[in-house]
């Protein structure tokens, strides 16, 4: 058993160009392995901050991997540089190109994470700001958007439903 002519080649230039694809598909999941021991003990705030910071880092990982493989995907643009010598040559300027677009995916994806997870803690705060108004106070607007809407012509068991709904929604803080 000896392995198909051309086999090492392949395998060895294809393999990054598939992972630095890949990676981009697994992050955009949610399926990374994550150690959350630090995280599951701090609060809500300093978890995004953590969670911003982790995203941050790897936008600068990958912007350093883009930066430091452009010249030579240039390099093997230009020249149509290929790996491999005997049966099978395999350039290298695809896989070089698939390595930049995969790091720009990433860059991309950690910049909607870290647009998710402000977006997250901001709804999280306007929940938290309608549960921690006083239902009395909610009730006494209610009573007079009631009043209001009875005023308007409109008729009194709309009125109740409708607003009586939106106070049970407004005080189970899911406005959003």
């Amino acid at each position: 058993g000896s392995p198909i002519a051309g086999t090492p080649e392949l395998c060895k230039t294809a393999n990054p160009g598939i992972a630095f694809l890949q990676v981009t598909y697994v992050l955009w999941l949610g399926s990374h392995i994550r150690s959350t021991v630090l995280i599951d003990r701090v609060s809500s705030r300093w978890r995004v901050f953590l969670d911003v910071l982790a995203a941050a880092t790897g936008i600068f990982v990958f912007a350093a991997i883009f930066y430091a493989n452009l010249s030579m995907t240039w390099t093997a643009l230009k020249l149509w540089e290929y790996e491999g010598e005997g049966a099978l040559r395999v350039p290298t300027a695809p896989i070089r190109v698939m390595i930049l677009v995969g790091s720009v995916c990433m860059m991309i994806q950690f910049l909607r994470l870290i647009h998710g997870y402000i977006a997250s803690y901001r709804a999280a705060q306007k929940r938290e700001a309608c549960r921690a108004m006083d239902p009395l106070f909610i009730g006494v607007i209610m009573v007079f958007l009631l009043v209001g809407a009875i005023l308007a012509g409109i008729y009194v068991g709309v009125s109740l439903a409708f607003l009586g709904f939106l106070g049970v929604w407004w005080m189970s803080g899911d406005i959003d």
